[in-house]
């Protein structure tokens, strides 16, 4: 499991898209988390969850669990168990902050 901070939209609790992202802690709804590498470029975590709340640090905890379904599957509507079948999990050794080079 990655965990990883986000932060939040500006300094307003109340902002529609901090309120969304509080919804999705209760709704348990997987989400796509985008990591700026540089300008214009990002690199992609998927399926992550929102499970936590920090609004002294104006962040959120986001964490990306490799043992849910994989986004396609959530989003055509599979059975979880059925779904995570139909794929292979795969430990790999990565050296961290190179994810430029991977692209």
């Amino acid at each position: 499991m990655t965990r990883v901070t986000s932060s939040y939209r500006g300094t307003d609790r109340n902002h529609p898209d901090n309120v969304g992202l509080r919804r999705a802690i209760e709704l348990q709804i997987p989400l796509v988390h985008f990591e700026g590498l540089e300008r214009g470029l990002y690199f992609a975590r998927y399926p992550v969850y929102i499970v936590g709340d920090d609004p002294g640090a104006l962040t959120f905890h986001v964490l990306a669990d490799e043992l849910r379904a994989p986004l396609p599957a959530l989003l055509l509507g599979e059975p979880s168990e059925d779904a995570r079948r139909k794929y292979v999990t795969l430990l790999t050794l990565q050296r961290l902050r190179q994810e430029k080079f991977r692209v």
